[in-house]
C-alpha cells in the first residue's frame, strides 16, 4: 500500500534520509546539508526547507522505493576518487 505524506511529514522523512516524489509530479526530492533538493529529468534545484513547505503546502508525497544506489553520492568515496588529482 502506497503511503501519502503531507508536506510536514514529507520534510521529516527527507531529513531522515528518505527520497520522496510528489504524487502529481515526476520529481525526486531529497535533503542534504540543510537544503531540499528537487531533481527533475533535466534540472536540479536547491531550496530552503521553509520555501519547500510553502511551495508544496497543498501537495502529497510518496516514498521513492526504486531509488538506485548510484544516485546517492557517498562523500568518502567521492573524496577518494578525486584525491588522485592532488
Amino acid at each position: 500500500m502506497e503511503q501519502h505524506l503531507d508536506v510536514h511529514q514529507a520534510l521529516s522523512y527527507l531529513k531522515a534520509g528518505y527520497a520522496l516524489s510528489p504524487t502529481n509530479e515526476e520529481k525526486r526530492i531529497s535533503y542534504r546539508r540543510g537544503k531540499v533538493i528537487l531533481k527533475g529529468e533535466n534540472d536540479t534545484i536547491l531550496i530552503d526547507p521553509y520555501v519547500f513547505l510553502d511551495l508544496y503546502k497543498d501537495s502529497f508525497f510518496r516514498l521513492v522505493e526504486d531509488a538506485l544506489e548510484e544516485d546517492i553520492v557517498d562523500p568518502i568515496k567521492d573524496r577518494e576518487y578525486y584525491s588522485w588529482r592532488q
